[in-house]
């Protein structure tokens, strides 16, 4: 964590190199694949002439000790989420800087081989994956690190949580629908070491667990 910090910091106010070619992990070359055509950005409309970019390959070797699963312990690569432009000078900074981080994932696979992978997730929605293999897009490639929840709870402090939803008479119909999927969407954003409990209130005031009523649960 430290180390990330470290280099985040020392690279802060580079300018980002919009055509840097990068190990994109949905693009890596298993056994009997052949490498991809280059890549043509249009992105006139950011301020940014077309690019042509050549995308970066290597080829995965099914590995034992990763479950013969095809991989590459040289370098790591980058999962960019679907709705995540990569080449945003935002993003495309980041990616560039974490490239640094492929010494500190070797150190430590060195250091002990009993790791599997390594990650680092970036607040701009990639993540870096070490050893670098490829990311399986069947049927659709809904992956974002960032909901994740060791994205969510290295990212935020335990939190101390209590709901309170109407239980007036108005609420029926509609209503009540919104309000219980908004409760399943707070409950959905807490880790394991988050608490919380759930109060209705109206003519009273009572927990929805009966036996949670003078306590928050982990």
């Amino acid at each position: 964590m430290n180390n990330a910090q470290e280099i985040a910091k020392d690279h802060h106010n580079e300018k980002p190199q919009t055509n840097l070619s990068y190990y994109n992990a949905k693009e890596m070359l298993e056994p009997g694949e052949t490498p991809p055509p280059p890549l043509t950005f249009d992105i006139d409309f950011a301020g940014i002439p077309p690019l042509n970019i050549t995308p970066m390959t290597i080829v995965l070797t099914p590995t034992p000790e990763f479950f013969d699963e095809p991989i590459n312990t040289s370098v790591s690569s980058v999962h960019v989420p679907t709705n995540v432009f990569d080449r945003a000078p935002e993003v495309i900074q980041a990616i560039e800087w974490s490239e640094k981080l492929d010494a500190i994932f070797k150190n430590n696979y060195k250091e002990d081989p009993t790791l599997s992978w390594q990650f680092f997730g970036s607040a701009f929605g990639f993540m870096r994956q070490y050893p670098s293999s490829k990311w399986k897009q069947d049927p659709v490639d809904l992956y974002d690190c960032r909901l994740r929840s060791w994205y969510m709870e290295a990212a935020t402090s335990p939190k101390d949580i209590i709901v309170l939803l109407d239980g007036s008479g108005s609420m029926h119909g509609q209503r009540l629908d919104i309000a219980r999927h908004i409760v399943y969407t707070i409950l959905d954003t807490l880790g394991t070491n988050d608490f919380v409990n759930i109060f209705t209130f109206g003519s009273e005031i009572k927990a929805v667990v009966d036996c949670f009523n003078e306590t928050l649960v982990q």
